[in-house]
């Protein structure tokens, strides 16, 4: 397999919640999730837009969104239902 490369790009604590925003490369291709800790856990991809990425963390973290909710409101999100 190639190498995959993790780069942490934000990081930050609302309460107990733990939020990281970081991208993943592979070869000349980048994507970028958000980690989500509090009760659970939850990874979850935001697409292969740096600014769009930055924004829906941003607005999750402003939020506070919890772990067990997070893919439910990132897919609204993308859907441009709060945005």
């Amino acid at each position: 397999m190639k190498n995959v490369k993790f780069t942490k790009l934000k990081e930050a604590m609302k309460g107990e919640k733990c939020y990281v925003l970081f991208k993943v490369s592979l070869e000349n291709k980048s994507g970028y999730c958000i980690a989500v800790r509090d009760d659970e856990f939850c990874v979850q991809g935001l697409g292969n837009d740096a600014d769009k990425a930055s924004e829906i963390f941003d607005l999750l973290l402003c939020g506070e969104v919890s772990a067990i909710h997070i893919n439910d409101v990132i897919r609204d999100m993308q859907n441009e239902i709060f945005i």
